[in-house]
């Protein structure tokens, strides 16, 4: 595996970019949680997961304050 790593046939995600998927991860679901989705599921469609639990997952994660807010907000409300 190091000698992938070092030959950069492998490679990990630097941290920030890993942030910054996340939060568009939150926003995304902040929407549908909005428009009334309760409920997401992959492309196989095999199981459903739901909006409120993985935000509530990715609270702790997440930076921006005004992000955390509005999470904490929106899990009220719904």
């Amino acid at each position: 595996m190091s000698s992938c790593v070092e030959n950069e046939v492998l490679s990990f995600p630097s941290p920030v970019a890993a942030e910054g998927d996340l939060e568009a991860e939150v926003r995304i679901m902040l929407a549908w949680l909005k428009k009334g989705q309760h409920w997401y599921c992959f492309e196989s469609g095999e199981k459903e997961f739901s909006v409120e639990g993985r935000l509530l997952q990715l609270l702790p994660r997440i930076r921006d304050r005004a992000l955390k807010e509005q999470i904490e907000v929106s899990l009220k409300v719904a």
